[in-house]
């Protein structure tokens, strides 16, 4: 009888410690989970940022090569016009 309320006080101490423990694992489990859902989001948005840069950059070299053989064709354009202006005129003379 007089050991009961220190086997009590004992046996509380314990469960309340095994209590705290189980609950302190829970919730770092928790916090863990979301902290690896943050960064994974966090780790995909740089993911798509760097695409999309990659992309542009593919993108604008697309865009110079395009304009730069548009000026090409533009050119040779020009010069068969003033080619066959030239014939015209020397065909047809006024």
């Amino acid at each position: 009888m007089c050991l009961s309320p220190f086997l009590f006080i004992a046996i509380y101490t314990i469960l309340t410690e095994k209590i705290e423990t189980i609950c302190r694992d829970k919730f770092n489990l928790e916090f863990t989970f979301f902290e690896n859902q943050r960064r994974a989001s966090e780790q995909k948005a740089r993911y798509k940022a760097f695409r999309q840069s990659k992309h542009k950059e593919e993108n604008d070299k697309l865009i110079q090569d395009a304009k730069y053989e548009a000026l090409i064709m533009k050119r040779e354009a020009e010069r068969n016009l003033n080619r066959k202006i030239k014939n015209f005129m020397e065909r047809n003379p006024l």
